[in-house]
């Protein structure tokens, strides 16, 4: 009588496991989850970075600084810089081309308050030996190692200079400009191009005026072909002074009439272009 067999095991089947609120998912859906997530970023992974710090924003008392000595001189100018933003660790810094010339004082600040001005002193020296010319450069502002992009600009004009103490005057002049010869003591020139009084350049003749006669009665009593019905006002060294144009035979001329105690300027500006008849007049003092 053949044996018969026992019946096969029946395999246990584990109920589904359903999620319910609260309860935690198996990891194989998490992974799942991950993978349908970084697969819907558009073929690449998005990084999170954090938005950089927006950059203080600084203020010169001016954007730019000019200035027209000789070598040999001195000069201070006093400008502030402020922040609108509370930042540390700031410097300042000159180009290599007005380096020589400049001293920053001070030169940087371990603390910025924002909103509070901060007084910078800029003391420049210009050595004997100097080549006359043009230099210009700019003081950077850095805050750590990075640079901010608000500059101070500094030109740096450099010119002959002339004083006189029979004259009670100094000035500067250009390069290119000379000295006209001349024998009297009361006057003095400087012409664009030849030594010749009848050139283009810039003539101071002093004059006394003990009688303290105003500028306008000055003027239309040594000039009484071209009164100055309407001269124009203008300073010059710190002083009133009058500006007058005549034209005796077509030539053109301006003067510029200033007093300093009781000596009369009669500045003559022959032929000589504006900006720099304006540019030496600015270098003018008593």
């Amino acid at each position: 009588m053949p044996i018969s067999q026992p019946p096969p095991p029946i395999a246990s089947v584990q109920p589904e496991t359903k999620n319910t609120v609260g309860s935690p998912l198996p990891r194989s859906a998490l992974l799942w989850a991950a993978g349908i997530l970084l697969i819907s970023v558009v073929g690449g992974t998005v990084w999170l970075k954090a938005t950089p710090a927006a950059q203080p924003k600084l203020k010169w008392t001016a954007a730019s600084l000019a200035l027209t000595l000789s070598p040999g001189d001195t000069a201070t100018r006093i400008v502030t810089l402020t922040s609108d933003t509370t930042i540390g660790n700031i410097q300042l810094e000159a180009v290599p081309a007005i380096a020589p010339f400049l001293t920053i004082q001070p030169t940087s600040f371990s603390t910025f308050p924002a909103n509070q001005s901060q007084t910078v002193r800029l003391l420049f020296t210009i050595p004997q030996g100097t080549t006359l010319g043009t230099y210009d450069g700019t003081i950077h502002v850095r805050n750590g190692s990075q640079t901010l992009p608000q500059t101070l600009k500094v030109g740096l004009t450099l010119w002959n200079a002339f004083y006189s103490p029979e004259l009670g005057i100094s000035i500067k002049y250009p390069p290119d400009f000379v000295k006209a010869p001349t024998s009297a003591t009361d006057v003095v020139g400087f012409t664009a191009n030849t030594p010749d009084q009848d050139a283009s350049g810039i003539w101071i003749h002093a004059i006394p005026n003990d009688a303290g006669a105003s500028l306008i009665d000055w003027w239309n009593s040594r000039h009484f072909a071209a009164p100055a019905s309407n001269p124009s006002a203008r300073i010059v060294a710190g002083r009133a002074a009058i500006e007058v144009t005549v034209d005796p035979d077509g030539l053109p001329e301006t003067h510029v009439i200033v007093a300093n105690g009781s000596t009369i300027y009669d500045i003559l500006l022959a032929s000589l272009n504006g900006t720099i008849a304006e540019s030496i007049l600015a270098t003018l003092a008593f």
